[in-house]
């Protein structure tokens, strides 16, 4: 005899245990992410300002040019830094800052990692007072790259030789010109090629700081003798010993290079440097 089916009661089946787990896990879990993404909203919002330094991916030597991606590396420090930075450090800051810098050349020994500030650009002359003393200029001068002093530096005194014709079309000669220059910024090096051998280092000019009433007479010796070649210079005490005697306030130029010029291109530098004018 067949059994009448039991019609269904209404009710809705009860939910299991587990399920009721999952789904309380998914609310957990989406209120922990909205809390997440709100603080770091907020965070965003409140963020402390910041500035940007730069320190150096190699180590470097005097002479040396800086590649703006090869050579150095952006470090960000909390803006309330910056006033005890900067005086502490003199740190260059900020993209424009470093563009300023790039085109000089490295005036100090650095490790990997150093931060980049003024002195190693300029020594340790204050980044706005890099001016001549009064009665004082400052004159860039080609120099024989392979045969530069590897003693030479900034502050370092040298003594100047030019080379000048021999009479009858004879060998050059290097001639004493200044004694006791101070140098005032070494130029950019050459890092190859130097006697065909890669990786040495030889300074191709420098900044030297001379009596201005030098200036017009050694700016002409630099273009007499740019034809024969580049000066030579020698790294020596800064005591006040000379070859030649030199008054203060009168041409310093070696007295024989001053008949030189007078006999052999008829150029008096004496009068040139008293009257300001350029015979050339």
């Amino acid at each position: 005899m067949s059994q009448t089916p039991t019609p269904p009661t209404g009710r809705p089946q009860p939910v299991s245990n587990t399920k009721m787990l999952v789904i309380a896990f998914v609310l957990a879990l989406a209120a922990v992410i909205m809390v997440i993404l709100y603080t770091q909203m907020v965070r965003a919002q409140t963020a402390v300002e910041t500035i940007t330094v730069f320190t150096l991916r190699r180590s470097v030597e005097p002479g040396d040019m800086l590649d703006r991606t090869r050579d150095i590396r952006e470090v960000r420090v909390p803006k309330g830094l910056e006033d005890a930075v900067n005086l502490a450090l003199n740190p260059v800051i900020g993209d424009e800052a470093l563009r300023g810098e790039l085109d000089r050349p490295v005036q100090r020994s650095a490790r990997s990692g150093t931060l980049l500030t003024y002195p190693l650009f300029r020594g340790d002359a204050d980044r706005d007072r890099l001016i001549p003393d009064d009665g004082r200029v400052h004159t860039e001068i080609p120099i024989m790259p392979r045969y530069a002093p590897g003693t030479l530096r900034q502050e370092s005194f040298i003594n100047i030789h030019a080379p000048f014709p021999s009479e009858g079309g004879g060998p050059l000669r290097m001639i004493p010109v200044l004694e006791r220059v101070r140098v005032v910024m070494v130029g950019q090096v050459r890092t190859e090629d130097v006697d065909g051998a890669r990786g040495g280092r030889a300074f191709q000019n420098i900044t030297i700081d001379i009596d201005q009433v030098d200036e017009v007479a050694l700016e002409n010796i630099k273009r007499i003798t740019r034809d024969y070649g580049e000066f030579a210079v020698t790294v020596r005490s800064g005591g006040r010993d000379r070859r030649w005697d030199a008054r203060p306030g009168q041409l310093q130029i070696n007295p024989d290079v001053i008949d030189l010029l007078r006999s052999r291109f008829n150029i008096d530098l004496a009068q040139a440097s008293d009257t300001g004018r350029r015979p050339f």
